[in-house]
């Protein structure tokens, strides 16, 4: 970074010698210019001379780096930023909103002033309003946090804006967070979308992960799948562990383009890899086949386990099928049962139902009916067709210590008409 900077100073001080006319004296800015490279180079000495007789010139920076030194010497550095507040304070009030902006820097830092942070969010949105972009965003970050003054949405809405049209990604980020609910002004999607894509291009790869929901889901425009893909992968090579699982899951079901199961199994294994249990549980049913090998599907079971431990219900219920079957690992159908229970607690129907079977079944414990016909009433409850079918055989047989017809048929017409087949098929 040091080595980018003086290159960009010998740049910027050669432009200067060259287009300055034959013998004339240097500007106090070419001055200042070329103390600052004395300073990345190591010449100290240089540096201050050059930096005091750019500052004698005019050049408020100069003044203001100058008092800077003069803090790290010990020798009294107040005239220095005297000199270099009074010409920031001039050139503001003449409409320059770059010394606006250092003019407010040195009340934020209290160099050679009282610190005043109120005074500094002013003297950063007066330089904002002057189209200082770095201005608008230091101004901001004061307005978002409540510093030199209340948190004030509807002026921080403005400040985003006029950073964000000077590329600063993250400006662009929270201006769009702001415009997808109503924080400062009513909800517009359009202008979220714009500014997630403004904060991607630059390299936020939060906002590309967003700008993939928008394109995914066509908010704030037309549906783009293809885009989102583009949108999550980038996302994904910024760490974004969601974009990883978004990308995923669209390779895994072809949207946006082909299939590629390979592609999503690598970025699921990825989200999950960084903490994004939905991404552990779909990677885990992708190394699920026929001719996965033992290794493999440890692999699936360990990534299932950890996604349970972490209060993922539906992985609780998908370890309990490897755990029952003995798949990449031991069988054990009494922790199977036990990871059914914890499941069902969640409301995962199909683990409610599974539930039932092992109760009824005695499988992993003793047989229980009553506890049964429990777990399959929750799983009808929650809309599962197969479960209630079971439930209306359950009460019609006296299964479970319970019988009774009228709540049996109810059941199995219920089941029925969510398009449980078998259960029409029973006699009325």
């Amino acid at each position: 970074h040091r080595l980018v900077a003086i290159v960009s100073l010998l740049a910027s001080v050669s432009s200067a010698a060259d287009t300055a006319p034959d013998h004339a004296a240097p500007s106090p800015q070419d001055l200042n210019a070329r103390a600052t490279l004395s300073l990345a180079l190591g010449d100290r000495a240089a540096a201050l001379t050059g930096f005091a007789t750019a500052c004698d010139l005019g050049s408020a920076d100069a003044c203001y780096s100058r008092g800077h030194l003069a803090v790290e010497d010990s020798p009294d550095p107040a005239p220095w930023f005297e000199a270099a507040h009074t010409q920031f304070e001039s050139l503001c009030d003449a409409g320059e909103g770059e010394d606006c902006e250092q003019l407010a820097l040195m009340y934020d830092r209290g160099d050679g002033v009282d610190q005043a942070l109120d005074t500094a969010r002013d003297l950063y949105l007066r330089g904002c309003a002057l189209d200082q972009a770095s201005a608008c965003y230091q101004g901001a970050r004061m307005l978002r946090d409540g510093v030199g003054g209340p948190v004030d949405p509807e002026r921080l809405l403005t400040a985003w804006a006029g950073a964000c049209e000077g590329h600063f990604a993250d400006a662009c980020f929270d201006l769009a967070l702001m415009e997808e609910t109503d924080t400062g002004g009513a909800v517009d999607e359009a202008a979220a979308r714009t500014h997630f894509k403004a904060a991607c291009t630059e390299g936020h790869a939060n906002a590309c992960n967003a700008l993939g929901v928008y394109q995914a889901k066509g908010l704030g425009g037309p549906r783009d799948e293809p885009g989102a893909r583009v949108s999550y992968q980038t996302a994904c090579d910024g760490d974004i562990p969601t974009g990883c699982y978004n990308l995923g899951r669209m390779l895994e079901d072809g949207r946006g383009g082909g299939v590629n199961t390979r592609a999503a199994s690598t970025a699921l294994e990825n989200a999950c890899t960084m903490g994004e249990r939905s991404g552990c549980l779909h990677h885990a049913a992708l190394m699920r086949t026929p001719d996965a090998t033992p290794a493999i599907l440890k692999q699936a079971r360990t990534q299932l386990d950890d996604a349970c431990k972490a209060d993922e219900p539906i992985a609780c219920n998908e370890l309990a099928s490897m755990v029952l079957q003995g798949e990449g690992g031991d069988a054990d159908p009494a922790r199977a049962r036990t990871l059914y229970a914890s499941a069902c607690k969640a409301d995962i129907s199909v683990a409610c139902r599974n539930l039932g079977q092992l109760q009824n079944l005695a499988i992993g414990g003793p047989q229980d009916g009553p506890a049964a016909l429990a777990s399959f009433t929750t799983a009808c409850d929650l809309d599962l067709a197969e479960a209630c079918e079971l439930k209306g055989k359950m009460l019609i047989s006296g299964q479970g210590g319970t019988l009774d017809m009228p709540a049996g048929l109810t059941a199995l017409n219920r089941a029925c008409k969510m398009g449980q087949t078998s259960a029409c098929l029973l006699p009325r």
